[in-house]
């Protein structure tokens, strides 16, 4: 299955980019120390926009799991990120795991 990336550098940049793309965003997965904006703020306030989107969280450092989204410990390979965006594209919500 094919994927359309949209790129941003930081949250804020992200938000911006949500705000004005056109079409229906099926996952956010960031990083969850990001400048200027924790990916789990992202994530949230994405999720007040564009209810609708499933959000996968990354990071270097388990420990800093501690919200709502599912996660994805760094460092992974292609199949466990394959397996991690399809839990999270067929999850009925962002519930951690």
């Amino acid at each position: 299955m094919a994927y359309r990336v949209i790129m941003a550098h930081d949250g804020i940049q992200a938000l911006a980019v949500a705000d004005t793309f056109q079409d229906d965003i099926h996952l956010l997965l960031t990083e969850i120390d990001l400048p200027r904006m924790s990916g789990v703020e992202l994530a949230r306030q994405l999720l007040r926009v564009r209810p609708g989107i499933r959000v996968l969280l990354m990071s270097g450092r388990p420990a800093e799991n501690d919200s709502e989204f599912l996660f994805l410990a760094k460092p992974f390979d292609i199949d466990m990120l394959r397996a991690k965006v399809h839990k999270a594209l067929n999850a009925g919500g962002n519930a951690a795991g």
